[in-house]
């Protein structure tokens, strides 16, 4: 029979660029994070100094609304492709190896996985609450808020998932292991959250476990970003630029389906959106659960470091490429 590719990809490592990268420790591992951090707050900067720019010389009138919208859309894609070149650029600089979290070998599947990952797994909530009649559509609508949710989905997919997964995630399961590294690099995700608008403390939590984990587990599954740039991409694209809800931290969307919901807040996330929904929170824990089930058939967990089996259970490079008789 005809070889199965599984989904985490081969790197096509020498034997020598395997044990260089499961080392004890990363290659200067605090300087890669302040670096990554430095990163993370040039490209958040970067990614709204069109629309503060554009703002400010339209002070006294204010700034016609497509031109303010269209500027922000230009600077998320800034901020976007400045923390795709800065990871690439850190990794060489300092980590000294290549970039393999962002090559482009398997790139567009992976990728394109993740984007039908994320867009199922925020619209299986959705139906529910259609079936339970608290989401209504009463129209359908092309608008900008469509292309803006799709660049909220885009920035926010390369800033944030290269720093928490890329940097936060990838940096701490040396030392603290799989586990507590993903429930870590949740957590610094869920806080990240609270100081948006109309996120509740219940709603950073919920974005912490829901997101965090199975983002995390994307990123552990396959050891590189792809798949998690997909994901959170989508969430966001399709949960404000087709469903019309809240995104947090940007407010309520108009998306192409004109809609409204109506129930507990616990069931449709509020005003946060449904993101803050106990759905959303069953829809992402199933889909990372199987992500982590996955992991643990490959032997993909690594072990805390005073663990003397450490190194029989990380395996994140070894080559997946089987052929079946």
């Amino acid at each position: 029979m005809a070889g199965m590719r599984r989904l985490t990809p081969s790197h096509n490592l020498t034997q020598t660029q395997i044990q260089q990268h499961l080392r004890w420790r990363e290659i200067n591992p605090w300087q890669q994070f302040f670096l990554s951090l430095l990163l993370l707050i040039g490209a958040e900067a970067l990614s709204f100094a069109p629309h503060d720019i554009i703002t400010t010389i339209y002070r006294d009138q204010g700034a016609p609304a497509l031109l303010a919208d269209s500027s922000l859309v230009v600077g998320l894609l800034i901020g976007a492709i400045v923390s795709y070149l800065g990871f690439i650029g850190i990794i060489r600089w300092r980590a000294k190896r290549p970039a393999w979290e962002l090559s482009t070998n398997g790139a567009l599947r992976e990728l394109s996985i993740g984007l039908l990952i994320g867009a199922l797994a925020v619209s299986a909530p959705i139906l529910v609450l259609w079936a339970l009649g608290m989401y209504h559509v009463t129209g359908v609508r092309l608008n900008f808020d469509i292309i803006m949710s799709l660049a909220i989905g885009i920035g926010a997919g390369f800033t944030e998932e290269i720093f928490l997964r890329g940097f936060v995630l990838r940096l701490t399961e040396r030392s603290m292991g799989t586990i507590a590294a993903l429930l870590f690099s949740s957590l610094i995700f869920g806080l990240g959250h609270i100081g948006n608008t109309d996120v509740t403390v219940w709603g950073a939590i919920a974005i912490g476990v829901e997101a965090g984990i199975l983002l995390g587990a994307a990123y552990l599954l396959t050891r590189r970003l792809w798949l998690a740039i997909g994901i959170h991409a989508a969430w966001n694209a399709v949960q404000g630029g087709l469903w019309s809800s809240a995104v947090s931290g940007t407010g309520q969307r108009q998306g192409l389906l004109v809609a409204s919901f109506d129930g507990p807040d616990w069931l449709t996330g509020g005003a946060m959106g449904i993101e803050g929904a106990v759905l959303a929170l069953v829809s992402c824990l199933a889909v990372a659960s199987w992500m982590l089930v996955r992991m643990h058939q490959e032997k993909l967990f690594v072990a805390p470091s005073n663990w003397p089996w450490r190194w029989r259970q990380a395996q994140p490079f070894r080559t997946l490429d089987s052929t079946t008789e």
